[in-house]
């Protein structure tokens, strides 16, 4: 199998998990133990995941973001129904209903992991890290030093993030059709959408021109973090070749645990 140097990986609050490309089911986890030390493991990503939604649950969120995005969608048509413009009501319903709930989860996100105090907080950092090494580590095809880490971008335009971005941009710019430009045109209107989103889907998706709002979900990384995601690139590549070189060393290592 022909090595990919095309790495996906997850910031958690102690650290980054980084994907295996050739057995899913597991990754190279990279974190720093109590006494700051850092420590790596493999993991089983699927029960790994659940875990993390045991933990979400658990935890008491400070922005119930749900109940927010169907305050701010009453207050949106409520004012729209007033200015008794159908194109304005019909772009209400329709950011409400494709953008609303997703960018409220996003703003949620964001102040978890940028702006409240405690543990969440260093997700923002550890995502910068994360980027920064595989900005390098794709560019160059071997692990980077740390110089050569501090001067990449913290923006990925592989960043899961970006899928939220660019919806909410998409359907904002959308709905903002609907409201202004389907009052002098329908058929203009229809162009527009499927210009919008042609756009979006070249350039956005593929290319990764938003990926400057991904600010919103990064923070400057200390020399800490971005040490702790050199040694996480360095644990996934020792992971791919000690356990999956070959096929059946994935089966076994499936069955043994």
């Amino acid at each position: 199998m022909k090595k990919s140097y095309n790495v996906c990986a997850r910031s958690e609050s102690n650290g980054i998990i980084f994907y295996s490309q050739k057995c899913p089911l597991y990754g190279s986890k990279t974190f720093r133990d109590k006494s700051g030390k850092i420590q790596t493991r493999i993991v089983f990503v699927p029960n790994n995941n659940y875990m993390d939604y045991l933990e979400d649950k658990s935890q008491k969120k400070n922005l119930h973001s749900k109940y927010v995005a169907l305050i701010f969608n009453i207050m949106l048509l409520t004012i729209c129904l007033l200015s008794e413009s159908i194109w304005f009501i019909l772009a209400a319903g329709q950011f409400s209903l494709f953008a609303s709930f997703e960018l409220f989860d996003f703003i949620e996100k964001s102040y978890q992991w940028k702006l409240k105090k405690g543990n969440t907080k260093s997700i923002a950092r550890y995502h910068s890290a994360e980027h920064m090494v595989i900005n390098c580590y794709e560019k160059l095809k071997r692990i980077p030093t740390f110089e050569e880490v501090k001067k990449a971008s913290r923006f990925h335009k592989r960043c899961g993030c970006s899928v939220n971005i660019n919806n909410i941009v998409m359907n904002l710019l959308l709905s903002l059709s609907t409201a202004f430009v389907a009052n002098w045109s329908i058929i203009f209107c229809l162009s527009l959408y499927i210009i919008l989103i042609l756009i979006f889907r070249l350039f956005a998706d593929k290319k990764g021109w938003l990926r400057f709002l991904q600010v919103f979900v990064t923070a400057k990384p200390s020399d800490e973090d971005i040490e702790l995601a050199i040694e996480g690139i360095k644990n996934y590549e020792k992971m791919e070749e000690d356990f999956f070189d070959k096929p059946h060393d994935c089966c076994i290592f499936i069955i043994s645990i």
